[in-house]
């Protein structure tokens, strides 16, 4: 989508400045030759037009408006097409991040904003991509405080507002944020009935404030919707992996895992021999005796039912491998 407005805007510029440069050549004049200062003076010479196969003058206008009108036009018939780019006023966010259980201020959150945009991709439809240059962060303070400013657009508008937020030993979240007044945080659930990411808009001190509360990863339900979560920042470059690697190897070393979360910790492990520096982890040693346990215990579940004659078996000779080599 963005490239056909700046296609609208580079061909508004041309056809402009060609008309420009054909209307310059119908005005422009060519002064008569004058004699000499001999005693036989020649008469006066109107200056004439150049004579050329130029367009009239009001179809050159005509044409201008024309290409004006279009230029306007294109943005509204994009936003039109994809029947959702009509955001150009994003308010600005004002926001506190508390611990759901004590009602204490969380430091080191980081809150993590971009704008969306529609993308024709052909017959299939639209699809949303992300503007780079949109991503803003902030960081909690000692108080649990964030700012974010707010953004006018004065070209074609955005379809979507995504947030995320992410720290350590705390469920991780995302969603859109309503563009609204007051605005508010809409929080993405894996579960409708998961409350482990929890957001309100109060009045504080003359001001809207966002008031995000978070659940600790200390349990199998928060636990759940902390993985499927990380998963999602992951995907959309918030988060290293090895801010994942670190969050699954610490739950998992103090608690058990669970159907809903298997697949999300497996994907963190080879599914073979490696030999690489990432293999040779111990967090990944972790990880992958956690995997193999669990399948161990339960063969029959939906992930290690298809895979215990392969991948589980290659993880424990793997295992096996790494811990004789380590003695």
């Amino acid at each position: 989508m963005t490239g056909l407005a700046v296609t609208s805007s580079t061909l508004l510029g041309a056809l402009a400045a060609a008309a420009l440069a054909v209307l310059g050549l119908h005005t422009s004049d060519r002064p008569s030759p004058t004699g000499d200062s001999s005693a036989t003076s020649q008469p006066a010479v109107t200056p004439q037009r150049r004579s050329c196969n130029c367009l009239p003058r009001w179809l050159v206008w005509t044409l201008l408006l024309a290409i004006g009108g279009f230029a306007l036009a294109s943005g509204a018939c994009l936003d039109a097409c994809t029947g959702s780019n009509r955001i150009r006023h994003v308010p600005a966010i004002h926001g506190r991040v508390v611990d759901m259980e004590t009602g204490q201020p969380l430091a080191g959150v980081t809150f993590t904003r971009w704008f969306e945009r529609d993308m024709i991709v052909g017959p299939g439809g639209a699809d949303s991509y992300r503007l780079a240059k949109s991503v803003r962060f902030a960081i909690t303070d000692a108080n649990g405080r964030f700012e974010l400013p707010s953004w006018y657009g004065m070209t074609r508008g955005i379809n979507a507002v995504r947030w995320t937020e992410f720290k350590p030993g705390w469920v991780a979240g995302w969603g859109h944020l309503a563009t609204v007044n007051p605005p508010r945080l809409e929080i993405a659930r894996k579960h409708p009935s998961h409350s482990s990411v929890e957001a309100d808009t109060r009045h504080e001190d003359s001001t809207h404030t966002i008031v995000l509360k978070l659940h600790r990863v200390d349990t199998p339900s928060a636990a759940e919707d902390h993985f499927w979560a990380l998963r999602i920042l992951l995907d959309d470059r918030v988060i290293q992996k090895d801010d994942f690697v670190n969050e699954a190897a610490a739950y998992v070393q103090t608690h058990s895992l669970t159907e809903e979360m298997i697949g999300e910790v497996a994907s963190l492990v080879p599914s073979g021999p490696c030999n690489t520096p990432y293999c040779r982890d111990p967090r990944i040693y972790i990880l992958a005796e956690a995997v193999v346990s669990y399948c161990e215990h339960m063969p029959t579940s939906t992930y290690c039912e298809p895979r215990a004659a392969v991948l589980i078996t290659r993880l424990r000779e793997w295992l096996e491998k790494e811990h004789k080599d380590g003695q």
